[in-house]
């Protein structure tokens, strides 16, 4: 009996041991799965903080950006003040000194000129103590007036009152940048047909054809119209108003020669080169047979060229006069069949040259109007700004590429090659002026699929890694993208910017400040606001004024714009997963 049941006694522990076993697994189960529920909170929570940490960058480069503008603004016109005040006479200025001191208490009383920072930020700049106010008071309208150039700056005011200010007696006077500004960001305050529903009416009201100023006011209404048709064309094109009031009034009543200029502008949109023209048939009905009438041949020479598209034909206070560029030699490679090309048959310096071209060819097409509202993040952002968000996704599908490329290498060798081959491409850039392109390749370095890759980036050359970090460096977004704006501000055109930064300004700046002048003035338009938003749009719009001289290569454009199709939609997982693959995890 005894050993009968001694068998039964280890099947009693053996199975104690089993259920043991299964508690032990099912805790360890439980565990792994409270860990990874515990891991997906954290990632969560990380992405929360991500985003948010985001959302304070963007918010403390614009406060830096404005910081600093009013920080030196403000520090040169104490200089500017000190130096005025030391030339002042005596005598009666002096004792009207001291009256001022006997009446603040002690503290001089000096007036303040109107600095560059007030004008953007709506402020005067304080210099210790009281200033004298520069307020100008006119109905409908909120104006200060610059006491060192004697200058008027619109503050803001009634649609009417600002559309009448474009054509007000003193316009000499006035900030030679309004008109201009009004514009470029009329559209963010109000409609084309608006504007020009004013400007006809107060150009039919001027019926005494005898009166010196009604005769005045009608020429300045046709040079507000002229600079219009010049530097944003496409306005005025499909405005059926405007096209009816050039041809059956300017020209069948009050004389050709007052719309010949006009229509000579427009005509520049409607033979874009770029394809950015208006589709009008009337604009053409109304250029043809008109325009070659009233056009001598003086004028004929006068008028642009195919090659003077209106991006960098625009108004002469946007651009400036550029000494000519020698064309470098083209570095065309040995096979010419687009299909049989290789990244290894280009030179990454002849890469860099034709990139930059497709890129800036983008960039030209971009209108001022796709900026007013900050358009490209609404709702129908395809509509109101669809060049710009082409541009956007150009640089998100060069970044996608190069990551790919580098992924794809086999070996570690290979892809510290192909690292090496695009931070040439991305030194090149920075000659070229091609800012959009140096970021393309960080973007793309950064990026955490190749960021990761230890192995490959011990094998890039010393040399191509120190030329790599100066170009981190220099697109760094600290300090308000501080090394890029100044490298930006020393550049000439043609330029090819990183429009990451500018947009960012046009965000913080459309936060920052109110459409109206609230709650003092709430039916007053902010033009302050517009004036800051018009200064990024023209630095825009002048990297914009002059064409690479650079020399396109098909086959090369043709083989990367095939590579873009291919690649350029790549996810991030599917990078990520690639980078694991090229170098997995350690342990």
């Amino acid at each position: 009996m005894a050993e009968t049941s001694q068998p039964l006694a280890e099947k009693t522990e053996l199975q104690i041991l089993l259920e043991e076993n299964d508690v032990m697994r099912r805790e360890i189960e439980a565990l792994l799965q409270a860990k990874e529920i515990a891991r997906e909170k954290v990632r969560s929570a990380i992405q929360e903080l991500v985003e948010e940490n985001k959302r304070l960058k963007t918010k403390l480069a614009g406060m830096e950006t404005q910081m600093s503008s009013l920080v030196a603004e403000r520090n040169a016109l104490a200089k500017r003040l000190q130096a005025a005040n030391g030339e002042e006479e005596k005598g009666e200025d002096e004792q009207q000194q001291q009256e001022s001191m006997h009446r603040s208490g002690g503290r001089p009383i000096r007036k303040s000129s109107q600095s560059k920072a007030s004008k953007f930020f709506g402020a005067v700049v304080e210099e210790a103590g009281p200033v004298e106010t520069l307020k100008i008071e006119e109905e409908g309208l909120l104006m200060w007036r610059n006491e060192m150039d004697n200058t008027i700056e619109v503050r803001g005011g009634t649609l009417e009152k600002l559309v009448l200010r474009l054509l007000h007696e003193a316009t000499p006077r006035l900030s030679p940048e309004f008109i201009t500004d009004f514009i470029l960001t009329h559209r963010s305050f109000t409609t084309t047909d608006e504007v020009l529903t004013h400007l006809i009416k107060k150009y039919h009201d001027c019926t005494a054809e005898v009166e010196k100023e009604d005769k005045i006011t009608r020429l300045r209404i046709c040079t507000v119209l002229e600079l219009w048709a010049e530097l944003q064309g496409e306005d005025l094109a499909p405005e059926e108003k405007f096209l009816t009031f050039v041809k059956t009034r300017l020209q069948a009543v009050d004389g050709e020669r007052l719309a010949q200029g006009i229509l000579r502008r427009l005509s520049v949109w409607l033979n874009d080169p770029q394809g950015s023209g208006p589709d009008s048939p009337k604009l053409s009905q109304c250029l043809s047979g008109e325009l070659e009438s009233t056009t001598s041949s003086e004028d004929v020479r006068k008028t642009p060229t195919k090659s003077s598209s209106p991006r960098n034909s625009s108004s002469p206070r946007l651009t400036r006069k550029l000494a000519p560029i020698k064309q470098p030699k083209p570095l065309i490679p040995r096979i010419k069949d687009a299909a049989e090309l290789t990244l290894d048959d280009i030179e990454p310096v002849e890469l860099a040259r034709q990139m930059t071209l497709l890129d800036y060819a983008l960039f030209q097409k971009i209108r001022p109007s796709e900026y007013n509202n900050v358009a490209w993040t609404k709702k129908n952002k395809e509509i109101a700004s669809p060049n710009l968000l082409r541009f956007i996704r150009r640089f998100n599908d060069v970044s996608i590429w190069v990551q790919n490329t580098i992924l794809s290498g086999k070996s570690a060798k290979k892809r510290a090659a192909l690292v090496d081959n695009f931070a040439k491409a991305a030194v090149a850039f920075r000659k070229l002026n091609n800012f959009n392109g140096v970021m393309q390749i960080v973007s793309a370095m950064e990026g955490a699929a190749v960021h990761r890759l230890q192995k490959t980036f011990e094998r890039v050359r010393p040399k191509s890694r120190t030329k790599y970090a100066e170009l981190l460096e220099l697109m760094s977004s600290s300090g308000s993208y501080k090394f890029y704006r100044e490298a930006l501000a020393a550049a000439t055109p043609p330029i090819v910017p990183y429009m990451g930064m500018y947009l960012t300004d046009l965000m913080t700046l459309d936060e920052v400040h109110k459409n109206m002048l609230e709650p003092s003035q709430p039916t007053y338009i902010n033009f302050t606001k517009r004036v800051q938003i018009a200064s990024v749009m023209k630095k825009i719009l002048e990297q914009q004024s002059a064409d690479y001289a650079l020399q396109p290569i098909d086959c090369i454009q043709e083989w990367f714009v095939a590579q873009l199709d291919q690649f350029g939609a790549t996810s991030e997982d599917a990078l990520f997963s690639m980078s694991l693959v090229a170098e997995p995890r350690e342990g």
